[in-house]
């Protein structure tokens, strides 16, 4: 909690000085600094009601503008789950969302910043490979050790990646827990409802402390290229946030040189990351099928190759099918085929 604190500090400390200086005669002070120099522990116990506070509006936040897959995981756990146990398994797919959309983050940003990963060592020593023991590993073991100590190198050398300003090692700390509990449950052949609301109860405020925490996901978007609207410079994309999975129109003006360094990944075949004002490719660790007649976008995680038919397993983040199989020559710029490993 003491992290959280920090890193909202700065902003309670605004609040308490709106106002201006206490001026008494000629001294002048914040009230700040008066609060946290004269009664340490009355600040804190007022810094902690404003996290507090802040947390609580929060939640809407996330229904609202965190990337799709884990919003509408999120908005399913308090509001669609049929019974105990499909409750503790939508927010089981909230934490997961969180890994994938890490995951994909930080892979897209590697490639976008051509950072080099040959001097990054995993498990037991290992380099990084790009096949299925390496970045197209099903394993979300393999994929939060790979962010942490991608992130670690990146924080102790070049310091390139906009991710390591914001994913700490205790996030990823966090998801290790939360998975080694998925793990626990997972193996149990069917929890009974008082069990299942006892460790929804337990792990939710970890979750949610989680993605307050990472609070930058409102930033993040998953966008996918339409078309030119009209001038050469103006794209429109389908942007999707927000809980409801539907696919939004999204215009953005480019200058010519931003469009000259961006056109081999507009296209209609690749899925899209933008954060902040950053824009990367994220097939085909993030990606989508058509579905039905409408030929509705859907999103889909990558899982793992399918060893007999070579085919790439994806799991749509809702819809009719729980996995699908792609063609991996069929993803028109596949930045894992191009990351530096």
């Amino acid at each position: 909690m003491d992290s959280l604190l920090d890193k909202y500090k700065e902003e309670f400390n605004n609040f308490l000085d709106e106002e201006g200086d206490i001026v008494i005669g000629s001294f002048s002070m914040p009230p700040s600094i008066i609060l946290e120099s004269m009664d340490e522990e009355s600040y804190k116990e007022q810094l902690l009601e404003f996290v507090e506070g802040k947390k609580v509006a929060f939640k809407e936040t996330i229904y609202t503008d965190f990337p799709a897959p884990i919003a509408y995981f999120f908005e399913r756990t308090k509001n669609s789950s049929e019974n105990e146990n499909h409750q503790l398994q939508l927010l089981r797919s909230t934490w997961e969302s969180i890994i994938f959309i890490l995951y994909a983050t930080v892979l897209g940003e590697i490639h976008n910043q051509n950072f080099d990963l040959t001097h990054i060592r995993l498990f037991r020593n290992k380099r990084i490979s790009n096949d299925h023991n390496g970045t197209l590993s099903d394993r979300l073991g393999w994929k939060m050790e790979f962010i942490q100590k991608a992130l670690e190198y990146d924080r102790d050398n070049s310091n390139n990646l906009k991710c390591s300003d914001f994913i700490e090692s205790r996030h990823i700390e966090t998801l290790k827990e939360l998975n080694h509990e998925r793990n626990s449950f997972s193996h149990i052949a069917a929890l009974n409802p008082v069990q299942a609301k006892e460790r929804y109860d337990l792990l939710l405020p970890k979750v949610y402390d989680l993605l307050f925490d990472l609070s930058f996901l409102e930033n993040i978007s998953i966008i996918k290229y339409k078309q030119n609207n009209g001038a050469l410079t103006n794209i429109r994309f389908n942007r999707f946030d927000g809980h409801s999975l539907r696919e939004v129109n999204y215009d953005k003006e480019f200058s010519t040189a931003e469009l000259t360094s961006l056109s081999h990944i507009f296209n209609s075949e690749n899925m899209l990351m933008e954060f902040d004002n950053d824009i990367f490719c994220v097939s085909p660790f993030i990606h989508f099928i058509k579905e039905g007649n409408s030929q509705k976008l859907v999103i889909c995680y990558y899982k793992k190759i399918n060893q007999n038919t070579g085919l790439w397993i994806y799991e749509p983040i809702a819809g009719a099918e729980t996995e699908v199989e792609i063609d991996s020559s069929t993803i028109n710029y596949n930045i894992n085929n191009l990351l530096s490993v």
